[in-house]
């Protein structure tokens, strides 16, 4: 092949040796000539090629620079063509990018006035393939990135001298390329992926597909997707690891080119086969791989804001029932089911949350399930911290679409909310405030819809929102104290009078020393002003009766302590 190299790169680098058509001609048929001969020779003797390929595509990568700029991409796709697109397309696109990271801004090339390969020449030539094979090849490429070690192995002189036949042909050389010079290949192989799925031209030629190619052009994007995540995971352990070392900035901005190459995908895919991807990916075996994707998924969410036809709301509900499945606990006696990480539980939480906030007026039946796994999370006093706190922000907007359709399960969960409120168990700080500010979001739904059926809680009610701890001068967190009053004003608003009455007044019967009575007749204000006049008329007498009894609060034996 050394021999022929210089057909492709003498003509046409000068005035005297001008290109023409017949020139153009002569590279063409001597690419479609020679390379099926080599290779069919190839395989007659070893009957395996595939390290010829290596090896041919490793001269042509190697001479390209000596052919003349305008000539370089038609010698690349005609060799393409002849070897398959997209069975070798991410090893030409290796090597180019190989010779890219090792040659570039090389002053004996410029010396030379040789035509050096650019990000963008190898983005030219991953353009003018077809969609299909474009995808496959990054998907490859991406691959090809995820085998090689995060750093270069520190290899002994001994064991690097071995027979030059017993080597396989690299597309990277690890050992014989420096550490930065690794980090560098992976950064423009991840940037390539995102100037391509960026380009204009790439979107022109999606947009003509259709039928079945349009069909496997999103299955490509399933794996390459895939295989971006699972980069993803790896390239945030890298990061965390490597915080203090001086390849940090490198991991971020590695990082964030992954990031970039998520987010033209999910431009890229249609809603539909968003959630259809999503739904595959849930079921992968990388737990980070599944919190990903349902991460990819809230974003989508947040930016669609429910904007979806007929069409596109089954495929989010049979996404509900598999993040419902994905967030119920697991029957610790059930053989080969193993449970989910608390942090891909609380993320699914929060995507079946907005799910909810969209859909659960209209689909209320497909919720009921994750209401079902909600109440068993809550009742779990192993279950950890996070996920029951997500759990009753679910039940809060559980409780605003659903509504009265809750009533048969408030026995299930009202008591459970209550006792999150004053939670004793967590002895950290920082946990109890988080469950009792979600206990408390959740108590505030529940009120605001359906205070008509709380008659049996409200002395429970009263007991854990009057408690002195959640007074604006003692309470650790504004924002919780915040929460607890707005609930009190909107119980004296809310839940009738006749309900409201009997149980401020049994509940002041049995005063604790760590009740704040403010706050208890803070409520009691709340409720007369909102009082209609019919409810004034009704209970003008035991308001009365209760307020003579107040009076005599000096005379109660632990009045001192109140």
């Amino acid at each position: 092949m050394h021999k022929i190299m210089p057909i492709f790169t003498f003509m046409g680098a000068s005035l005297l040796r001008m290109d023409d058509s017949y020139s153009m001609q002569v590279v063409k048929q001597t690419v479609e000539t020679v390379v099926p001969a080599v290779l069919q020779a190839a395989e007659t003797s070893s009957g395996d090629s595939s390290e010829l390929v290596k090896t041919l595509l490793r001269v042509f990568v190697d001479a390209s620079p000596h052919i003349p700029s305008h000539r370089q991409l038609p010698v690349i796709q005609h060799l393409l063509e002849t070897l398959g697109v997209a069975g070798h397309i991410h090893e030409v696109l290796a090597l180019l990018l190989e010779r890219h990271v090792l040659h570039s801004g090389d002053k004996e090339d410029m010396q030379l006035d040789v035509a050096p390969i650019s990000e963008d020449f190898c983005v030219s030539l991953v353009i003018s393939c077809s969609p299909l094979d474009q995808v496959t090849g990054l998907t490859r490429l991406l691959e090809y990135v995820q085998e090689l070690p995060e750093e270069k192995p520190q290899v002994a002189r001994s064991r690097k001298l071995k027979r030059k036949s017993s080597v396989p042909i690299q597309l990277f050389s690890v050992e014989t390329n420096t550490a930065k010079q690794l980090r560098h290949f992976k950064l423009v192989c991840v940037s390539l992926t995102s100037s391509v799925l960026a380009s204009e031209q790439y979107a022109t030629k999606v947009v003509e597909m259709t039928g079945d190619d349009e069909r496997q052009l999103e299955s490509n994007y399933l794996r390459l997707l895939e295989v971006t995540l699972t980069l993803v995971s790896h390239t945030a352990a890298s990061c965390d690891a490597n915080a203090q070392e001086t390849t940090s900035k490198f991991w971020r901005v590695l990082l964030s080119k992954e990031y970039e190459v998520i987010d033209k995908l999910t431009h890229l895919l249609s809603s539909t086969a968003l959630v259809e991807v999503v739904c595959q990916l849930i079921q992968h075996t990388n737990a980070t791989v599944r919190r990903k994707s349902m991460e990819l998924f809230n974003s989508h969410l947040t930016s669609t804001k429910g904007k979806y036809t007929d069409d596109q709301i089954p495929p989010l509900l049979n996404l509900v029932n598999a993040l419902t499945g994905l967030v119920a606990p697991v029957d610790p006696m059930a053989d080969g089911e193993l449970p989910e990480t608390p942090l891909n539980r609380q993320t699914a939480l929060y995507s079946l949350k907005l799910l909810a906030k969209m859909f659960g007026s209209d689909q209320r039946q497909a919720f009921m399930p994750l209401a079902t796994a909600c109440f068993q999370i809550i009742s779990d006093q192993t279950e950890s911290y996070h996920v029951v706190s997500s759990s009753l922000l679910c039940l809060a907007q559980l409780c605003v679409v659903l509504g009265p359709h809750l009533i048969p399960y408030l026995p299930r969960f009202v008591p459970v909310m209550l006792d999150c409120l004053l939670d004793v168990r967590r002895t950290e700080e920082t946990r109890r405030d988080l469950l009792q500010l979600s206990a408390a979001t959740c108590l505030l739904k529940v009120v605001e819809h359906l205070s008509k059926f709380l008659s049996p809680y409200m002395v429970d009610i009263l007991q854990r929102t009057c408690h002195q701890t959640f007074s604006l001068s003692s309470c650790r967190s504004v924002q919780l104290a915040e929460k607890i009053q707005a609930v009190r004003s909107l119980v004296a608003k809310s839940v009738p009078v006749r309900v409201l009455y009997p149980a401020i007044s049994d509940y002041y019967n049995n005063l604790l020393d760590e009740v704040s009575i403010a706050a208890l007749f803070h409520m009691l204000g709340d409720s007369i002003q909102a009082m209609s006049r019919e409810d004034t008329a009704a209970f003008t007498q035991p308001l009365v009766n209760f307020f003579y009894c107040c009076l005599w609060i000096q005379s109660r034996p632990q009045g001192d302590g109140i």
